[in-house]
């Protein structure tokens, strides 16, 4: 049995270090995560744990704490312009750990409307049209901006190009 969670506790963080440099699915990361404490666990107490109640609290705090850093790992990884999209939405929605992800959020938000995505230009121009992400209010930048998502067909963008210029500018 000891030879068991040894070679689980040896397997399962080479499998996770696999799937973080992979890309992986965050759900199994957690899964997997919790298998590892499990493991370490039962080695130390030489025994096997099969407490629910400590398997559902670590599951938790898992996911948790996961949940919290999945928009830093997207920030982190971008490069390409859809990419850097992600991670601006994952950063921008990101109410529970709210060190600077608004001015992340806006470089990605940024990158990616550089990169031709229009939800992103879309995005940038209602930021400099309404002071969104602390960007000062600009009616020229909003307007290209918008104008580039609309030509893309984004329907947003082209319902705000009709704002332009009767948002008082402050």
């Amino acid at each position: 049995m000891k030879a068991a969670f040894f070679i689980g506790s040896l397997v399962i963080p080479l499998l996770l270090s696999a799937i973080i440099i992979g890309g992986g699915f965050p759900p199994l990361l957690y899964l997997m995560g919790v298998a590892l404490f499990l493991g370490v666990t039962g080695i130390l107490i030489e025994k096997p744990v099969y407490f629910p109640s400590l398997c559902l609290a670590l599951s938790i705090v898992i996911i948790i704490t996961g949940v919290a850093v999945y928009p830093r790992i997207l920030s982190a990884t971008a490069q390409t312009p859809s990419q850097h999209f992600q991670a601006a939405q994952a950063l921008a929605a990101d109410w529970r750990i709210p060190f600077q992800s608004e001015s992340a959020a806006w470089s990605h938000y940024v990158s990616a409307a550089e990169g031709g995505i229009p939800q992103a230009e879309c995005i940038v121009g209602m930021a400099y049209l309404y002071h969104h992400y602390g960007v000062p209010f600009d009616r020229i930048k909003a307007k290209l901006w918008l104008e580039a998502a609309a030509k893309q067909g984004d329907v947003s963008a082209q319902r705000e190009l009709g704002n332009v210029d009767t948002v008082p500018g402050t």
